[in-house]
């Protein structure tokens, strides 16, 4: 589609699309879990280094915000706004990750569960006040919420009705109060474009992109576009050939999903399509074993769902390396509870 305005050659098509095959990490990652006896070195390792990374922005962030630059190039690369009156700064590119271990760690006990308790609950209040992504808060509620339910109170099944039923009443609760301080209208609000310009800006871009991109994308629906701009990797006058004069500022991470489907069409799409299914099979299989490895599993595949599909996707190229840490989490589980299980019995005719 490009190859008229811009030389763009072959090589960089190609190297430029390289990141994919990151998704082949997941062999060495399973075979350092394999030589580790477990995955609990190598993930608390990431979890680390998410914590080192998110205390390095929040220094940034905290210090930008009264007039010192600390880490220049952590300011550089992800700090140059304001929004509702406060800056923003994205996490680390393991944050969710992060996240994610900390709950289940946190959630299988031990000695050091409080601390891990203690990094979720952070990991929490920086996306909501530092990070301040929408789709980002919308995520980790649903996850803090699967996780609360499922396994918080898996340990207790017979109290599992009661439990529901008390999880239930806090949403309803928290939900209330949320409307009735005016939060939850204003968060809504916030993703109309007709709100305020402030915060209706970028609604509107990605409103423009869509159709923009979706105009190029019905020419080669099958194998997508192929080739659209990104901040990651800036090919000068492209972005103002991509965006056109209407488009304002809408990025491919602006949309989530959609930037990659328009990327790589609709076979490309079932790509995408398989890791989702592979997370969720694996899942199913290993709760039918090991309710708590299961509950794990399901709450990895709702947070890979939800980032998948949202804005600053998971499939991005800049974030594209944490698909195969996810997948390796997933083949663990379902090597340990469900393969092993099936080799036995079919050692021993069962």
């Amino acid at each position: 589609i490009y190859r008229e305005q811009f030389s763009i050659s072959p090589v960089m098509l190609v190297r430029k699309n390289l990141y994919w095959l990151n998704v082949l990490m997941v062999y060495p990652v399973l075979y350092v879990f394999e030589q580790d006896g477990g995955m609990d070195r190598f993930l608390n390792n990431v979890l680390a280094i998410s914590v080192i990374g998110n205390l390095q922005r929040f220094i940034a962030w905290f210090g930008y915000s009264r007039g010192i630059i600390i880490f220049p190039s952590i300011i550089r690369d992800g700090l140059s706004f304001r929004n509702g009156r406060a800056y923003r700064l994205g996490g680390c590119t393991l944050h969710s990750l992060g996240y994610d271990l900390s709950i289940y760690n946190y959630a299988r006990g031990g000695r050091r569960r409080n601390i891990y308790l203690m990094i979720a609950v952070l990991f929490f209040l920086y996306q909501v006040i530092i990070g301040q992504s929408r789709a980002g808060i919308i995520c980790y509620c649903v996850v803090a919420c699967y996780a609360a339910y499922y396994l918080l109170t898996q340990k207790y099944d017979k109290y599992r009705k009661q439990y529901k039923v008390a999880m239930i009443g806090v949403i309803v609760l928290a939900a209330a109060y949320l409307l009735f301080t005016g939060y939850l209208q204003n968060f809504v609000g916030s993703f109309s474009p007709t709100a305020d310009s402030s915060t209706a800006g970028s609604t509107t871009n990605r409103l423009y992109a869509i159709d923009y991109y979706w105009s190029l994308m019905k020419t080669k629906p099958w194998f997508g576009i192929g080739f659209i701009y990104d901040d990651s990797d800036t090919v000068g006058a492209m972005a103002q050939y991509l965006r056109g004069y209407g488009i304002g500022v809408a990025y491919l991470e602006d949309l989530g999903i959609l930037g990659q489907i328009f990327q790589v069409g609709i076979l490309g799409s079932f790509v995408l399509l398989s890791i989702f299914k592979r997370l969720y099979t694996n899942a199913r299989k290993v709760a039918k074993h090991n309710l708590f490895d299961g509950t794990t599993m399901t709450m990895i595949f709702i947070h890979v769902l939800l980032m998948g599909g949202t804005t600053f996707s998971i499939f991005l190229r800049t974030l594209f390396y944490l698909v195969p840490l996810y997948l390796a989490i997933s083949e663990y589980f379902y090597d340990k509870d469900v393969r092993k299980y099936e080799i036995y019995n079919c050692n021993h005719g069962v």
